[in-house]
């Protein structure tokens, strides 16, 4: 598999530390189970679904406020 990001690239990104902030806003051991379970997305269709439904939800909640 041909990888097009470096190796550390989640340690550049401080990925660890956006998973800390993210643990101070759940409020349910569910909740911070996934969160600990959250792993950087790596195949282009996952990410280009994933910000689909990002800017999807966006319109949605900014039509209503």
């Amino acid at each position: 598999m041909m990888h097009l990001y470096p190796a550390n690239a989640a340690d550049g990104l401080e990925f660890g530390k956006i998973q800390q902030l993210l643990l101070n806003y759940c409020r349910t051991d569910a909740a911070r189970e996934r969160v600990q379970r959250l792993k950087p997305m790596t195949r282009f269709e996952a990410i280009d679904r994933a910000l689909k439904q990002t800017e999807e939800y966006g319109s949605v909640f900014y039509n209503f406020v």
